[in-house]
């Protein structure tokens, strides 16, 4: 897609770009950054690890490396952001965030650290405990109305394209109605996994 868009601005070949080299510039920083942030996804994704145990917790990630004795906590507040929530734990001379959300045992680690850290240094646990329950009893998009937002994108990519605004958008229009039909024609068991993994 994205080595699309720059070839398609810097040919110009419908002419609908005024300044093909800036528009290729564009595309290509655009897409460059989606291409980077994918690369360090991906090696968080095979490098983070969350290690827990009744003395300490240490975190692992892409640069960093860094563990925190529950005896030094000094405060640890319960935050509703990112989604699923998150746990910031400070001591005198380090802090460490943890985003709960992205756990495979939610429930069990936020179980853990609720009980494991001492109640008088806890703050904001009333507030994140009941916006978890909301999330948990809280109905996701069904695929079929899923479909119906790609459709929509991608019928609006239609008429920039026609109107035009430059063929990357009738590129844009097909991607989207793949992502449609996808969500569309899902299996129901498919369906039902996404979701218990969400919860």
């Amino acid at each position: 897609m994205g080595a699309f868009s720059v070839f398609v601005a810097s040919t110009n070949a419908d002419e609908s770009f005024e300044s093909p080299s800036l528009a290729a510039c564009i595309f290509g920083v655009f897409w460059g950054a989606f291409a980077l942030l994918g690369i360090y996804l991906w090696f968080f994704s095979r490098r983070y690890r969350l290690e827990i145990t009744e003395d300490a917790i240490e975190q692992v990630g892409v640069f960093t490396k860094r563990q925190i004795r529950f005896e030094e906590l000094q405060n640890a507040k319960w935050r509703n952001w990112p989604q699923g929530g998150s746990i910031k734990l400070t001591t005198l001379d380090s802090r460490l965030s943890i985003e709960l959300g992205t756990t495979d045992s939610r429930d069990s680690l936020i179980n853990f650290l609720h009980e494991r850290i001492p109640t008088s240094i806890q703050s904001g646990w009333d507030t994140f405990r009941h916006n978890k329950e909301l999330a948990n009893n809280k109905k996701p998009i069904s695929p079929f109305w899923q479909g119906i937002i790609f459709y929509l994108f991608a019928v609006s990519f239609v008429v920039a394209w026609f109107i035009g605004l430059g063929a990357v958008n009738l590129v844009a229009a097909v991607v989207n109605s793949g992502f449609a039909t996808y969500m569309m024609t899902r299996k129901p068991q498919d369906t039902e996994a996404a979701n218990e993994n969400r919860t």
